[in-house]
């Protein structure tokens, strides 16, 4: 079907994020809310902020992480597109990187200006797979 990719571009996350979202007024409200930097669409935006990384890991760590929130700054089609990006960033966080390791380096340098440390605790599935994720970092460590 010639022309079906066109009509869903501007409800990818991505494109969502970087050219739509600066004119929803509930993302300018949550933007402000946890000191994100909306992309201005039209504009070149380059660097971790043009990313689905940056809005998604600050609802993270802030608690927002909400469907509705997700919704407001990411588009409709958030859930569909996002969702592996979505539980990879909540694991990271959970694990919560010890000082000094260059996840922890990377984490501090993505929630610079962040409001607040907060997320929500992990669900049963999420528990299990930190479970594992520490268990193997334990036996590398050994």
């Amino acid at each position: 079907m010639p022309g079906r990719a066109g009509r869903n571009r501007n409800r990818d996350p991505f494109y969502y994020w970087n050219n739509a979202a600066h004119t929803n007024p509930e993302a300018q409200q949550l933007a402000a809310e946890l000191a994100l930097e909306i992309p201005a669409g039209g504009q070149l935006t380059t660097g971790f902020k043009s990313g689905l990384m940056y809005p998604i890991r600050r609802l993270i760590i802030t608690g927002k992480d909400t469907p509705a929130n997700y919704n407001a700054l990411l588009g409709p089609l958030w859930e569909s597109k996002a969702a592996d990006t979505i539980q990879r960033v909540r694991i990271e966080v959970l694990l919560c990187p010890p000082p000094g390791s260059p996840a922890h380096t990377v984490s501090e340098y993505l929630d610079a200006g962040a409001p607040r440390w907060a997320p929500r605790g992990p669900n049963a599935e999420e528990e299990a797979t930190l479970s594992r994720t520490r268990d193997m970092q334990q036996r590398l460590n050994m």
